[in-house]
């Protein structure tokens, strides 16, 4: 079958939803555990800077 064409009697299912099992996931598992990232909002080195735009 051709995608919009049109279904003669009944159209037949595409997918089949099924419930998924419940994991034992925790929100904030690694809380305090990973440190500080970098700090995104911070100005970058000229030298990074110009690497960025394509200078060398």
């Amino acid at each position: 079958m051709q995608v919009g064409a049109p279904t003669v009697g009944r159209p037949q299912p595409v997918v089949r939803l099924v419930p998924v099992a419940q994991g034992a996931f925790k929100i904030g598992l690694l809380r305090g555990k990973l440190g500080t990232g970098p700090d995104f909002f911070e100005p970058m080195e000229e030298s990074v800077l110009g690497l960025w735009k394509g200078e060398r």
